[in-house]
């Protein structure tokens, strides 16, 4: 069956990138600044961990904190009434031109086997993130970027050994991607239709 459209750029920001995101962001003010929190990427130099969640093992977090980036679900949403095709603009290749608003958040797990030092490492990372919040949204084109909450210092349900701080980041970016129609849909559809009835 032949192609009806093409279609171009596609969404970059998907689940593993936004993570990236916060993880170089921690890496990098985590190992260039003054704090008692030196992040290495030689972990055996390094005095704190910084992963992805699904990368968490308690062996990790036996003899230095963590940072741990886990993304809450992405909701694609239109930009006004018509759902999620709202139409951006015409292009002069006769492509259209669609924008899409997404909502998102990450969780920043601050774990570690001493409460007091799971404390300061999450009051640390929001001071980080509230601060550099115009530049993170500028960077990355974020719509959105706001730290909600230091959440309550409790123990992992799963390893009672570790305390855990969440922080919670809320994320809204628009991305564009454009479309192109090769074949117009219903004259296809006419077409085979015809074809069978014959």
């Amino acid at each position: 069956m032949d192609r009806i459209f093409s279609y171009q750029n596609k969404l970059s920001k998907n689940g593993f990138v936004i993570i990236g995101i916060f993880l170089e962001i921690l890496k990098e003010w985590f190992s260039k600044n003054d704090t008692q929190f030196k992040y290495n990427s030689d972990p055996s130099k390094s005095k704190l961990v910084i992963e992805p969640s699904y990368e968490f093992k308690p062996e990790l977090c036996q003899q230095r904190p963590g940072l741990f980036i886990k993304r809450g679900p992405i909701a694609p949403k239109g930009i006004g009434r018509s759902g999620t095709d709202d139409l951006l603009r015409y292009k002069e290749d006769a492509s259209k031109e669609y924008l899409i608003l997404s909502r998102s958040n990450i969780l920043v797990m601050c774990i570690s086997s001493l409460p007091g030092e799971a404390e300061l490492l999450s009051w640390e990372s929001c001071q980080l993130l509230i601060a550099m919040a115009p530049i993170l949204k500028r960077d990355y084109n974020f719509i959105i970027f706001n730290v909600e909450q230091i959440g309550e210092l409790n123990k992992m349900d799963e390893y009672k050994e570790f305390w855990l701080v969440p922080i919670s980041v809320s994320l809204g970016y628009a991305e564009p991607w454009r479309i192109k129609e090769l074949t117009p849909l219903l004259n296809q559809v006419l077409v085979n239709t015809f074809t069978k009835d014959q």
